[in-house]
């Protein structure tokens, strides 16, 4: 008991630590995206996409591409347009995951799951036509970017991981099963946003590999304090339906300090990769995003 209020101790030094804020990308993004989808016939198709996209979010992915390719020396309305296309196909893959086949969740941020408030047939049409959304704004930008991001998507990594997540449910699985399922799941989609903000800066190729170094560390960090996160509580909140009795999470797996310790050590060894480009680029805005992935409270 006593360690796991030290634990709880730390978190909150940690949150109240971290000075930093979502940027203007998370704004311009929503507006961005609500403008593209209220291009399409009004119904309620429709409004399940929008809902499902926009009910709430950190948007992370964005932030994690326009901040890569503005250090990069990026176009603005490039990263923007793809940084918009890549959240309408993370949130497809949430509005999946929650669905009753699935992890069977009611609540996603907060807010009642999109097959809950339109139905599982609706739903599971917003989710689709949301991934053709997303592909055809980044392959309008640039056709280059689409196989990269197709792959990630795909059943090589986020739907593999997933299958993973599926086969996994109430079953003890190795340390080493649970890294390559966190890794291909959740962690593809933060590898592959920093990747696209290279992409969009013809960035070096010693450079991307750096970065992809980078971003490996940080999709894992992600997930880690994700389960952290269910068991501490969002923002005040305990953690999301199904998710909290799962074993596929690290705090269920081998206990809340330790997991405090692997994600405190894997943000350090994060940051102290990426300062390396800090003689040549300006890493702050990066490193901010990276602490925020690692610390946050929601």
């Amino acid at each position: 008991m006593l360690m796991a209020l030290l634990a709880m101790l730390v978190f909150t030094l940690k949150k109240m630590n971290n000075q930093y804020a979502p940027s203007e990308v998370k704004a311009k993004v929503e507006s961005l995206i609500d403008s593209k989808l209220s291009a399409f016939k009004p119904s309620k198709l429709l409004d399940a996409m929008k809902y499902s996209v926009l009910i709430g979010g950190k948007r992370i992915r964005p932030e994690l591409i326009v901040q890569t390719g503005r250090m990069l020396g990026a176009d603005d309305k490039a990263l923007f347009e793809v940084a918009s296309g890549f959240e309408m196909l993370h949130a497809s893959t949430l509005l999946f995951d929650d669905m009753p086949c699935i992890d069977n969740d009611t609540i996603r941020r907060g807010q009642p799951t999109t097959h809950t408030v339109f139905g599982e047939a609706t739903a599971t049409l917003a989710g689709c036509s949301l991934l053709c959304a997303g592909f055809d704004i980044i392959s309008q930008e640039n056709a280059c970017l689409v196989p990269s991001v197709a792959d990630t998507f795909g059943a090589n990594r986020c739907m593999y991981g997933q299958h993973m997540d599926v086969v996994a449910t109430g079953s003890e699985k190795s340390q080493e099963y649970l890294d390559e399922m966190h890794i291909e799941k959740t962690g593809s989609l933060i590898e592959n946003a920093i990747e696209l903000g290279c992409l969009c800066a013809n960035a070096p190729k010693e450079v991307t590999e750096l970065l992809g170094s980078v971003s490996f560390k940080a999709g894992l960090l992600f997930q880690i304090h994700n389960d952290i996160l269910d068991v501490v509580g969002y923002d005040g909140r305990k953690g999301e339906d199904a998710r909290m009795n799962k074993q596929t999470t690290y705090p269920n797996k081998f206990g809340l300090d330790e997991a405090l310790n692997k994600r405190d050590d894997l943000f350090k060894e994060t940051i102290s990769e990426l300062k390396t480009l800090s003689t040549k680029y300006d890493t702050t805005n990066l490193e901010n995003a990276i602490e925020f992935i690692a610390y946050r409270d929601y």
